[in-house]
């Protein structure tokens, strides 16, 4: 169901019939522990800054942290009314913030403070479930929906800052270029589109994309003119489309 690396500490956290945690080097991975406590099906995680946490987002509604090295589980938060689809920290840059996102098939995206219980701020405006969650400089918030738009948050105001439309069906994934510049979105009307986040303008559609899932933000400064309908996938960056498999 989802993936979820750290680059640093080489751990994969694989989402399936159960949550497994990998150690990974270069030729092997070494199954480290599985996470549990979850009362149903875990549709996101996402590891902390130091990668030393994970959070985990669950169709039982409950957002939990574990700690990545022992398996334990620290905190849990409840607060959405249905499943939360996706979650993921604030902050990738500094252990001085350590608010969490969540976003839920309850159309609303919750500000959580680790060590608090309830939800710091909740932003409403998608009117379908929330199905992707990214920031940008630790104060931005990119989100998409199954309502088929994308939507750019002022993480410090709450403030709805755009909406970026064009796709004709529910978007599953997206990403923001490193220089912040680009958002990039992956929908289930077989497009990607990449639009220039300043102009609200859709700067290129890429049409009959296959079997994907899911796309990451490339380290590059600009996007090519000619992507030429072949992408490769890798964690963080965004090199292309693979139209057959992904």
């Amino acid at each position: 169901r989802c993936l979820a690396t750290h680059n640093a500490m080489n751990l994969l956290v694989v989402c399936a019939e159960e949550v497994t945690v990998y150690k990974i080097d270069a030729d092997e991975h070494e199954d480290l522990f599985e996470l549990e406590n979850h009362e149903d099906v875990v549709l996101d995680a996402s590891f902390s800054h130091d990668g030393k946490e994970i959070i985990t987002a669950c169709a039982d509604g409950v957002l939990r942290i574990f700690d990545s090295t022992k398996a334990s589980l620290l905190k849990s938060f409840s607060g959405h009314q249905s499943r939360i689809t996706t979650c993921c920290y604030q902050s990738f840059a500094s252990s001085e913030l350590d608010n969490v996102l969540t976003g839920s098939d309850d159309k609303h995206i919750r500000s959580w403070k680790t060590s608090f219980k309830k939800p710091l701020q909740s932003l409403q405006g998608h009117s379908s479930s929330i199905s992707s969650l990214v920031t940008y400089k630790d104060k931005y918030l990119a989100s998409s929906s199954m309502d088929s738009t994308l939507r750019l948050w002022d993480l410090s105001t709450g403030h709805l800052m755009n909406v970026f439309t064009g796709h004709d069906d529910g978007i599953i994934d997206h990403c923001i270029s490193a220089d912040g510049k680009y958002l990039t979105s992956l929908s289930l009307d077989k497009s990607i589109r990449i639009f220039n986040i300043k102009h609200n303008t859709c700067r290129k559609i890429i049409t009959n994309v296959e079997n994907c899932k899911q796309i990451r933000a490339s380290r590059s400064s600009d996007i090519p003119d000619d992507l030429q309908g072949k992408i490769q996938y890798t964690p963080r960056n965004f090199y292309g489309i693979n139209n057959s498999n992904c």
